[in-house]
């Protein structure tokens, strides 16, 4: 049989799910003369709901796909299928070279679109103080300010004769209907659920804070903020498209608008407190996360989480243990240090370095089965133990916290959602939860599960 390791960061295992939410997205799109203009302040009429669904965003982010850039490029939905099909024979104009150029990626695209406005002859200007994308491009080592700065006009005149010549305007209006019943679905299930009045103690009130969702994409979220002439701060999350919006998206949603929040304290924190900087430092893994490619994005992400945990435990009674070890097994390991930074919080220290350490975090007992043996034709052996849990009242806090790490293909295991076994596998030893939901991957048979590495 064979065996099938797939290693997710905890956002990224949303591309694996997203499909296409609606069977009749169109393939072919008409360019009427007399289309309405899709804007973030176009409303259902019947509903009142925003369209979340943005020009710029997905101008931008359709330069950044055909730049070539991995992240911009899923093709996980019709639509998504659709805008490559549809726009592959621009890949050579001059604004996606502009855009090569320029370096647009990840986040930066996002910042590039928010401080987009249109004039009064309907060119995409930038408005207000671009300062904040100014310093995104210099934070990730792209750009001299100047140089910067010198490339801006060259790129909006070029963004503009990419928004005539390829009639997108038009396109996004044919799916106008699509972009709604996405936004019905992320007003339903994210956006009624925020408590805004919760920003308000750092300044940020509802009327600064846009969300904007992105069915271009399905994997990445992103945050960030602009400041006005009127000497407000105005903060954006952006949101990648999802089938339902349901689960950890109100989380995700609330750790994009974090960002405003955490960032500025995270600069200070990392010249002058010697011990943050060198958590976030020691953090850094290019492979599991290159998006975080220096030491302050990294520290960014920490305030950003802490803030995060801190805004789900005083708003919606999420128990904090479960949080702070989602995030030490998603890769930030000083999350609860950092979370003490922000908080009274007394350090727990979470023990990787048996069964009992983890389970008994939770007050949770267990024994262990008899050993299994499961040899792969490629020679790997896989050894496992059944953990058979008491007290398991605590489990669903720990599948609920549990980021999508492994999957075998196949029942190798013979598992259900929720059993846990203790397993050597790979020169490592591991704590395997089941959190399977239906067929996971598109592979039929195969069985997913949070990989808990223990200390050796």
């Amino acid at each position: 049989m064979k065996k099938i390791v797939k290693l997710f960061g905890l956002f990224g295992i949303i591309a694996i799910f997203a499909g296409c939410v609606y069977d009749d997205i169109p393939q072919e799109f008409a360019r009427a003369d007399d289309v309405s203009e899709i804007t973030e302040t176009a409303y259902l009429e019947t509903t009142g709901v925003p369209n979340f669904v943005d020009t710029r965003f997905e101008l931008v982010s359709l330069l950044a796909r055909l730049a070539g850039r991995p992240e911009y490029s899923d093709v996980f939905t019709e639509y998504q299928q659709l805008l490559a099909e549809t726009f592959a024979e621009f890949a050579d104009h001059h604004a996606v070279y502009m855009a090569r150029e320029l370096s647009i990626h990840y986040d930066f695209v996002f910042n590039i679109s928010f401080h987009l406005y249109r004039d009064d002859s309907g060119l995409f200007v930038f408005q207000d103080d671009i300062q904040m994308m100014v310093n995104r491009a210099v934070d990730w080592g792209m750009f001299e300010e100047e140089a910067f700065l010198a490339l801006v006009p060259l790129f909006l005149e070029a963004l503009n004769q990419f928004y005539i010549d390829t009639g997108f305007r038009d396109f996004l209006a044919y799916h106008e209907e699509y972009f709604l019943q996405h936004s019905a679905m992320f007003y339903n299930n994210v956006y009624s659920r925020i408590n805004f009045e919760w920003f308000e103690q750092f300044g940020t009130t509802r009327e600064q804070m846009t969300v904007m969702i992105a069915p271009s994409g399905s994997r990445n979220g992103f945050g960030g903020w602009r400041y006005g002439l009127d000497g407000r701060t105005y903060t954006y999350a952006g949101m990648p498209s999802h089938p339902t919006y349901e689960g950890f998206f109100h989380q995700f949603v609330i750790h994009e608008f974090a960002h405003s929040i955490a960032n500025p304290i995270a600069d200070v924190w990392y010249e002058e407190k010697e011990e943050f900087y060198r958590w976030s430092n020691d953090s850094l893994d290019l492979v599991r996360f290159p998006a975080y490619s220096v030491g302050l994005i990294m520290g960014y992400e920490y305030v950003t989480r802490a803030y995060t945990i801190l805004y789900m435990v005083e708003n919606h009674e999420v128990d904090l243990v479960p949080l702070l070890f989602a995030e030490i097994l998603g890769g930030f390991p000083y999350i609860e240090h950092v979370y003490a930074m922000i908080t009274d919080h007394e350090i727990i220290g979470f023990n990787f370095d048996s069964i009992g350490g983890i389970l008994g975090a939770f007050g949770i007992d267990y024994t262990l089965g008899e050993e299994r043996i499961f040899n792969f034709e490629d020679g790997d052996v896989l050894r496992w133990q059944a953990v058979i849990l008491s007290g398991a009242e605590g489990l669903g806090n720990i599948i609920a916290s549990m980021p999508p790490s492994t999957a075998f293909d196949g029942d190798i295991l013979g598992t259900g959602v929720g059993d846990v076994v203790y397993a050597h596998f790979g020169g490592q030893r591991l704590l395997l939860v089941d959190i399977s939901e239906g067929t996971p991957f598109g592979m039929p048979g195969a069985r997913v599960y949070s990989a808990i590495p223990l200390n050796d």
